[in-house]
């Protein structure tokens, strides 16, 4: 599995050190520090040759932060085309969008990855530090653009009935925001 490999190569870590407001200890993945972090934002600008990356990145951080769904399918889009659609399988383009949400990966923010929580286990979460913010994102892979919307349909029933919001919820979250991202080939929608 991708995260074996992130893990052992030193791209990920697991981390053991938040305790949430019930002072038990909370387990996720993270990005062990600014070397790989900035190891990811690399990778990312090469694949985005030909636009301002830090102002491409600022503008996606601020879509994401306040539900703009349309401008983070464009960003995504604009990515997309830049690779190849051959490695068309979830677990790529979840690595992939692990690496491109590690921008929030800092004092302000915790990225966790495939954790379990409700009665499932999401994707990815991003949750403000001060608990004023929890985003949950379910990556489906859709087999044509036809597809996509139902699978989209999917994630969105997917979070509501695992009910991946309980872990913001318990740690009393005040704004929760959810996304459904479909890929197919190199297109993506973001619902």
């Amino acid at each position: 599995m991708i995260f074996n490999l992130l893990l052992a190569s030193g791209y990920l870590t697991y981390d053991k050190s938040i305790k949430n407001k019930y002072n038990e200890i909370e387990e996720y993945f993270r990005i062990p520090n600014k070397e790989v972090k900035e190891e990811f934002i690399k990778i990312i600008k090469e694949m985005t040759v030909g636009f301002d990356v830090n102002k491409k990145l600022s503008q996606f951080r601020e879509a994401v932060l306040h539900d703009e769904k349309q401008k983070i399918e464009e960003f995504l889009n604009s990515l997309l085309l830049r690779g190849s659609y051959h490695d068309q399988k979830e677990v790529f383009y979840h690595g992939y969008l692990l690496g491109l949400f590690s921008i929030f990966s800092n004092e302000l923010f915790i990225v966790k990855s495939n954790r379990e929580a409700g009665i499932g286990r999401y994707d990815l979460l991003i949750e403000k530090v001060d608990r004023s913010i929890g985003i949950i994102i379910e990556i489906k892979i859709a087999d044509t653009l036809e597809v996509m919307e139902k699978e989209a349909e999917k994630a969105i029933n997917q979070m509501k009935e695992k009910e991946y919001y309980q872990e913001l919820k318990l740690d009393q979250v005040k704004n929760i925001t959810t996304y459904a991202i479909v890929f197919c080939e190199k297109t993506c929608i973001v619902r």
